[in-house]
């Protein structure tokens, strides 16, 4: 997590020194985020759902039982927090906020959480996560995009199987992963693409993935979170990792 931090916040500088220096060998992607200015404050006021989903990443979890996932993150100082306050305290590289139910589903979002920069086959990552809460849950599901390194990702377990995932980094041009066959719901939305992706042509064939693309297969599996379901005001939870201060 520490590798993906750092090429967000750097990738502004590399696209001036790109026009200047000279190329340089091509790396395995890492994605990195910038550093909030000033911490957010926790806010317990119950508010209804606010629209996110663009340079997010979040997980989705097939429970209305938000404290029995946050629990199941291992969130520590947990403190019952407001929609506003937990997506802004999100974007901070210690908190993660679990929101409260929409439908069937439990979001949890932060960047601090597991990504697919690093290893699959290590204990903590993405896919060996969504296998744990989907033996637990159900069913669990992963999703990012941010446009500044163009990191496309979403991924699936049932039953503690992992069933499909993709991720893609355009500021490499690299396919993180592809693993399992096309859901149904994915060929419906034309998601298919070369490996590596094509320099044209997005959708069926080639091409390259995009933050809408993110959206529309969470809307089909579980949840787009830019169009959240119209609930009542209500309150999450928001904590930090173990060894992370919240």
């Amino acid at each position: 997590m520490t590798d993906l931090i750092a090429l967000l916040a750097a990738a502004a500088v590399a696209m001036l020194l790109i026009a200047v220096g000279p190329k340089k060998e091509r790396r395995t992607a890492r994605l990195r985020i910038t550093l909030p200015r000033a911490p957010c404050p926790v806010d317990d006021t119950p508010d209804r759902p606010m629209p996110f989903g663009y340079k997010s990443q979040w997980y989705a979890v097939r429970t209305t039982d938000a404290r029995a996932v946050a629990d199941a993150f291992g969130l520590q100082e947990l403190a019952p927090c407001s929609w506003e306050s937990g997506l802004r305290r999100s974007h901070e590289l210690s908190s993660v906020f679990v929101t409260p139910p929409l439908g069937e589903w439990t979001l949890v979002v932060g960047w601090s959480l597991p990504d697919l920069s690093s290893p699959q086959a290590e204990a903590g990552s993405v896919t060996s996560l969504l296998r744990e809460l989907s033996r637990t849950f159900g069913e669990a599901h992963y999703y990012a995009t941010h446009r500044v390194v163009e990191y496309h990702a979403w991924a699936k377990a049932a039953g503690g199987e992992l069933v499909r995932a993709y991720g893609y980094v355009g500021e490499s041009d690299e396919v993180l992963l592809n693993v399992g066959e096309r859901t149904p719901e994915e060929r419906t939305l034309g998601l298919m693409f070369a490996e590596p992706a094509e320099p044209s042509d997005r959708g069926e064939g080639g091409g390259r993935p995009a933050e809408e693309d993110v959206l529309a297969a969470a809307g089909a599996w579980s949840v787009n979170p830019m169009l959240p379901p119209d609930v009542p005001a209500s309150m999450g939870w928001t904590g930090g990792l173990p060894g992370r201060k919240a």
